[in-house]
């Protein structure tokens, strides 16, 4: 009743803003205005749950869906003169950028003009995005390189040796190959293979994307990477970009000189200002959910350090959405390299369980391998950029050997033991024959388990998996070809799947993110009004009040996603 009242009210205040609202859409970027995406570091696939009311975050990375949002509004709208992307220090996986750049592309293809503006130089991960701009200029007496892809390890076999530590090293899955830099002198065959491979796609994506932006053939596109480094200025001179430029110098470039400079509008006000909802909203609409399942996988978060892929909340997070009834569906975003194997498995039966009433679709982000790959597949469908990085269907266990170490500095352990295996996991000294028997057993058993898990979620049997697992990593494009996945695309065509799935229109349904490190636990009485309740009102402060609040978050739907999820574009 309380909530139904608030919708009431906050219906009634929005009839009478509305002719102001619609001046204001309308509005949004002047006629001739550029509008000025600015992307600093990191991209994300997801718009990114804010995790703190009360005090300033960091500022959010890009999210690839308000990229296409604002590309969407932008080609429902004549006014902006054409897009500004500033890119300063791109630190982002080849199928973001991927993403990134196909985005601009269909803004350009509509005859939308789109500027990639490079201020501080760049390397190839700025060149990647190439193949979707009109036009690019880079700042004066800057440098573009190094234009090349590498990827590899130091191989400490003999350096451990010497230090005294040996390490031993167990895996299932010939290609499981994560700690071979551990145990060999050189580059294995498969592994050589498969990075082989991953490099293949990578640089033929920069290549295609170079030669397509700047209308040239492969063979000047690598020819412009082999250079290694270039000046800017001989850049432009070469055609790799438009013009070297100052800050100050761009406004002028794009408008009519020093006396009439171009005129900028920031994309996440202008975004902002074409996604306000006009009309009033009485009926909740039915939510589609995003869940991140971010960095490395593990049973509990630590209090600091990195994000993780926190096992413990995303199960409850999982079993929450389930017995949630406003919740239509969930798109589970998978952005790991792996981690802890029981720590996979609980998030993979949570997410089977919640598959079994509700539609999950997941969608891999730049990494989504071993353990990511494991909980992705509990879902209806698998959506991969061309470039994610995927599979690794293997087992693998490592650890140090410190006891020639400690022996070196005389150190002398001694221990009391009682039951012959008491000493397994002791790092002071090697495994046995038979203690190896029944480690690799168990690593055969939960070898096994993935199979099975992949198997299952794939409709297929373990024997036509095991050929694809055996730990090798697959690019998205080939992970499509052997069924490891089903659709090749990002956040917005698996929400697209999800949608279709519930019969209803993208348009049609809010999109909340959730599951990000820092961010509360999913509360389905109360998903907003739980965070605002935490960080504004003292413990114990009741929770009738607690609910209250809630209430009036969920009635105001505009208001409560711009504080959850807000505009993170500029």
């Amino acid at each position: 009743m309380i909530g139904l009242v608030f919708r009431l009210f906050v219906a009634f205040w929005r009839l009478v803003a509305l002719p102001w609202r619609s001046l204001r859409r309308r509005r949004a970027c002047p006629p001739g205005v550029w509008v000025r995406l600015k992307i600093g570091g990191e991209l994300a696939e997801a718009p990114r749950p804010k995790a703190r009311f009360w005090a300033r975050p960091r500022r959010a990375p890009t999210s690839l869906y308000r990229v296409r949002q604002l590309v969407d509004a932008m080609l429902d709208d004549p006014s902006p003169a054409g897009l500004v992307v500033r890119v300063r220090g791109l630190r982002a996986p080849s199928a973001y950028r991927e993403g990134l750049r196909e985005e601009l592309a269909r803004l350009k293809a509509a005859g939308r003009p789109v500027v990639l503006w490079l201020p501080e130089g760049g390397s190839a991960a700025e060149l990647s995005l190439a193949g979707g701009a009109s036009t690019i200029f880079v700042g004066a007496k800057t440098t573009l390189g190094p234009l090349g892809l590498r990827a590899g390890s130091i191989y400490l076999r003999r350096a451990l040796e010497r230090a005294g530590v040996r390490p031993e090293v167990l895996a299932r899955g010939s290609f499981k190959t994560a700690f071979e830099n551990l145990t060999r002198d050189d580059m294995s065959e498969a592994h050589r293979e498969q990075l082989g491979r991953l490099l293949d796609v990578f640089y033929d994506d920069l290549v295609g994307s170079l030669a397509a932006g700047r209308a040239v053939s492969a063979e000047q596109a690598r020819a412009w990477l082999d250079l290694g480094m270039v000046r800017a200025d001989e850049a432009a001179r070469l055609g790799l970009v438009d013009a070297a430029l100052y800050d100050d110098e761009v406004p002028e470039r794009l408008g009519a000189g020093p006396a009439r400079p171009a005129r900028f509008v920031p994309a996440g006000r202008y975004l902002a200002r074409r996604l306000a909802p006009l009309a009033p909203l009485l009926k909740a609409r039915p939510r589609v959910v995003v869940v991140e399942a971010r960095g490395a996988i593990v049973e509990r978060a630590p209090p600091y350090g990195a994000p993780v892929c926190d096992a413990e909340r995303l199960t409850d997070l999982a079993r929450a959405l389930e017995r949630d009834g406003r919740v239509a569906a969930v798109v589970l975003h998978v952005d790991s390299p792996g981690g802890g194997a029981l720590a996979s498995d609980r998030m993979h039966r949570a997410f089977v369980k919640l598959a079994a009433k509700k539609p999950l679709v997941a969608c891999l982000g730049g990494v989504a391998a071993s353990g990511g790959y494991y909980i992705a597949s509990a879902a209806h469908c698998i959506v991969a950029r061309p470039s994610s990085v995927t599979g690794s269907i293997g087992v693998v266990a490592a650890r140090p050997l410190l006891g020639p170490l400690l022996a070196r500095f005389g150190a002398a352990p001694r221990y009391l033991v009682r039951g012959r295996r008491a000493e397994m996991l002791d790092p002071l000294r090697p495994l046995s024959e038979d203690e190896r028997a029944r480690f690799e057993a168990d690593l055969e058993a939960t070898y096994l388990d993935f199979l099975a898990a992949v198997a299952a979620g794939r409709g297929k049997s373990p024997d036509e998996i095991r050929p694809l697992a055996g730990g090798r990593v697959w690019a998205g494009v080939d992970a499509l070809e052997r069924g490891l996945v089903d659709r090749l695309g990002g956040l917005a065509e698996a929400v697209g799947e999800a949608c279709a799935r519930l019969n209803v229109a993208p348009a049609d349904v809010d999109l909340v993110t959730v599951g990000s490190p820092g961010v509360p636990p999913w509360s389905p009485r109360a998903w907003v009004g739980q965070a605002l309740a935490e960080a504004l009102l003292p413990e114990g402060f009741g929770q009738d009040a607690r609910l209250a609040l809630a209430l009036h978050a969920l009635a105001s739907r505009e208001h409560a996603l711009a504080l959850w999820t807000g505009v993170e574009l500029d």
